[in-house]
């Protein structure tokens, strides 16, 4: 932005030294009617310079989203894609649409991209059309008075003044529509920035109330893990700047029994959690290969569930459970290749 400040004071310092040159010319009272007339003239081939500067800006970068959009459109057919596509369809056959409409889809949404990025190129060509005539209406009428100026003496010098001066407004003009561009863009950046401290806050305590839930959380995990094995395991969190991870730690390794029970014991815990903070959860919990559970982990795992209010569902073999386990103390219901479910 400094570069472009300093071009537009030295560019102001010509046209004002340019302005003291044409000054200093010695014409009559009808030379100077005539050369007033001219200056309105040159402001008004300053103005057009300028929004037509403006507006070929925003035309050029219309049209370069449309190039781009149309890059991406698919013209021919992709082998690679369709291969792809056909193999997703051999492994999931309940798929109903076909490679065509996908790509006649994804064609019609880049029309659609299309359509709304150029929607105000009619009126712009218009814009530029309308300023580009009167600007070439502006431009013989400063020939115009220029060369009557001429016949009064002098013009030589006077149209070389006249030349520079048109020359640095249409420099300034395109500066002036640069420098508005740069403090729109600079805006857009500040609010921008400010959005993103907003939700750099936001996540910050979000964080923190996610290390409170955990420490709720672990209130009933280390409890139900240590009445379990005797031994107490916690939820931690990490945020490594892209994602939060969640770890369970515990002091010695987990054997495939342990970690199942370990899981049985998140599931309850988490139940329990959902409880106090009154966020509706389901109360039963599915699992299946217990046997790798000790018999009096899952003793007491039964005796925890039912502490907490928890339906514990796992499907096992009668002789695989422990002997204080009686399944008919829990049953609600019966089948067999007799009696079948909903007599199918």
């Amino acid at each position: 932005m400094s570069l472009i400040n300093q071009a537009i004071s030295i560019i102001e310092a010509d046209i004002n030294e340019l302005n003291l040159a044409k000054a200093d010319f010695n014409i009559n009272r009808d030379y100077e009617a005539d050369f007033h007339s001219l200056n309105n003239v040159k402001a008004d081939i300053n103005g057009l310079s300028t929004e037509l500067g403006r507006l070929e800006i925003r035309r050029k970068i219309i049209f370069e989203a449309r190039e781009e959009l149309q890059r991406q459109e698919f013209v021919a057919d992709v082998a690679e894609l369709r291969e792809i596509y056909s193999n997703a369809k051999a492994l999931m056959p309940e798929i109903q649409v076909r490679f065509e409409e996908l790509v006649q889809f994804h064609n019609s949404m880049l029309n659609e991209k299309i359509s709304f990025v150029t929607k105000e190129l009619p009126n712009l060509e218009n814009k530029l059309t309308l300023l580009n005539s009167e600007l070439k209406a502006r431009l013989s009428e400063e020939d115009f008075l220029t060369q009557k100026l001429g016949k009064a003496g002098a013009i030589e010098e006077l149209e070389l003044i006249i030349n520079k001066l048109n020359e640095k407004y249409q420099q300034k003009g395109k500066f002036k529509e640069q420098l508005r561009l740069w403090n729109t863009s600079s805006e857009k950046l500040e609010r921008i920035e400010k959005e993103l401290e907003e939700i750099n806050a936001g996540i910050s305590s979000f964080g923190q109330d996610l290390e409170a839930s955990i420490a709720l959380f672990n209130k009933y995990f280390s409890r139900i893990s240590r009445k379990l094995y005797g031994e107490q395991f916690i939820l931690s969190q990490s945020n490594n700047g892209r994602a939060y991870q969640l770890d369970v730690s515990s002091i010695g390794g987990l054997g495939t029994g342990k970690k199942k029970g370990l899981i049985a014991a998140f599931d309850i815990a988490y139940t329990e959690f959902c409880d106090e903070k009154g966020i509706p959860c389901l109360h039963f919990i599915l699992h299946d290969q217990v046997e790798n559970i000790h018999d009096n982990q899952l003793s007491l795992i039964a005796e925890v569930t039912n502490e907490a209010n928890v339906q514990f569902i796992v499907p096992v073999l009668r002789d695989k459970l422990p002997a204080d386990i009686r399944p008919e103390q829990y049953k609600v219901l019966s089948l067999s290749q007799d009696d079948k479910l909903f007599r199918i």
